[in-house]
């Protein structure tokens, strides 16, 4: 059957490429004192040029140390700090304006917890949602009218917030431009550990038919399947006895395809190094850049956004009849490319299995995610987690971000490999720096 490799973030920080939501945020912040002059930035963060000292009094590498030095500056020089909405003055109530949020949205975010890309797809969508539901609380004369006004004021707030939504997109995509494809070749370039990823893709005879421990392999699938996997792997090893096993594999037509989720090129150099046929793989390997890519303008520019039209509250906006609080919804970025096409054209075509690499299967693409899940070529989705130094690892919180989903709970348990036969996902693969 193929194999459909659903590639997250998790797998270039597996590379060491500093893509995490943690990375960008902490970059912005430690890149302020050098860089808060410039338009993108004033769109998100104002600073006062005449008490620029406020950025450079102590070193700042995260939002709290930027706290930490608004806090200090302002009662050095008796000045006001309010520390509700995050705003310095000269002082309380009037006066010169020391630092403020233009943009409120990354306000929201630097003052909750969040670690994933999700997260902040999350918080969009539920601020999109309270502003949908916003009603008049009190009125004087006609509340026909009043209602329209809170109406027109919703969606006024609406465009407000996609606006900072787009803004703090525009930022991340100068963010990972400049900390991975201008830093390092990601297309022609080399990895170094390569074969360990290697080896969890390779298709190889595991002798299925005899007692081994390779048998343990079957039990990543249903009964129903054994026959039909056995099957094959008979006949693969009748090809690797006469050297014709790359023949072999190349002629059953079965697909290894990665649908990336990630805006780098990182899968590139996977994809070259098994074209070359000195390893056991299917066809050509495939790469569907779903969420699009760093280089790309128009139509494939990067999608960042909510894909959950299976949230309760997404039939209520869609029926506000209202196109602004539906412009970064994923559904409707994905029909300006090939890529949602050619991922129901596999699902529909073939038995597949799932490999789960670094992503953490959150709401955020919920509804193609389920699309895949709970098709019936979907015969298992294997997890490779991710161990951390401490010896804990992710896999209990990824399999019950890919539990929500699935609206067949038991489909759920009968698809989803137990952690005994799923494996770490290496994280040594490394991508030299462009200048080395």
């Amino acid at each position: 059957m193929n194999k459909l490799i659903i590639v997250g973030n998790g797998f270039d920080l597996a590379h060491g490429l500093q893509t995490s939501y943690g990375h960008f945020i902490n970059d912005f912040w430690s890149n302020l004192k050098s860089i808060y002059e410039e338009k993108h930035v004033q769109e998100i963060v104002y600073v006062n040029l005449e008490f620029y000292r406020v950025l450079t009094i102590n070193s700042i590498s995260c939002f709290e140390d930027l706290i930490s030095n608004l806090e200090e500056y302002c009662e050095d020089h008796k000045f006001y700090f309010n520390k509700a909405t995050l705003i310095a003055t000269t002082r309380k109530g009037f006066g010169k304006e020391i630092f403020k949020f233009n943009n409120h949205l990354f306000k929201n975010l630097n003052l909750r917890s969040l670690e994933n890309w999700v997260d902040i797809e999350y918080e969009y969508f539920t601020q999109l949602k309270t502003i949908s539901k916003r009603k008049i609380l009190s009125y004087t004369g006609s509340r026909e009218e009043a209602e329209k006004e809170q109406i027109s004021k919703n969606r006024s707030n609406a465009i407000q917030l996609n606006k900072e939504f787009n803004e703090i997109k525009e930022l991340l995509k100068s963010y990972l431009i400049r900390n991975t494809a201008d830093s390092y070749d990601l297309i022609n370039g080399r990895v170094s550990n390569f074969q360990q990823l290697l080896n969890l893709l390779e298709v190889k005879p595991l002798y299925l038919s005899k007692t081994n421990s390779n048998r343990k392999f079957l039990n990543e699938f249903s009964i129903a399947d054994h026959d039909e996997i056995t099957d094959f792997d008979n006949k693969l090893i009748e090809a690797s006895t006469n050297t014709k096993t790359h023949e072999f594999l190349y002629n059953s037509k079965k697909k290894t395809v990665f649908l990336n989720f990630n805006y780098t090129n990182s899968l590139y150099v996977y994809a070259s190094i098994m074209k070359t046929g000195n390893y056991g793989y299917y066809l050509p390997p495939e790469i569907i850049p779903i969420h699009g890519s760093l280089k790309n303008e128009g139509d494939y520019e990067i999608f960042f956004g909510f894909g959950d039209e299976m949230d309760e509250d997404y039939s209520f906006i869609e029926n506000l009849n209202q196109n602004e609080y539906l412009s970064h919804f994923k559904s409707f970025m994905y029909s300006r490319t090939p890529y949602y096409k050619q991922i129901l054209d596999l699902i529909d075509s073939e038995k597949f299995q799932v490999y789960v690499m670094g992503h953490s299967c959150g709401l955020s693409d919920r509804t193609l995610l389920n699309t895949i899940f709970e098709h019936k070529n979907c015969r298992s989705i294997k997890v490779f987690y991710h161990k951390r130094e401490d010896g804990t690892d992710n896999f209990t919180e990824t399999i019950q971000n890919i539990s929500r989903h699935f609206n067949d709970k038991k489909m759920m348990r009968e698809k989803i490999v137990n952690k005994s036969l799923c494996s770490p996902l290496p994280q040594t693969m490394r991508f030299p720096l462009k200048n080395q």
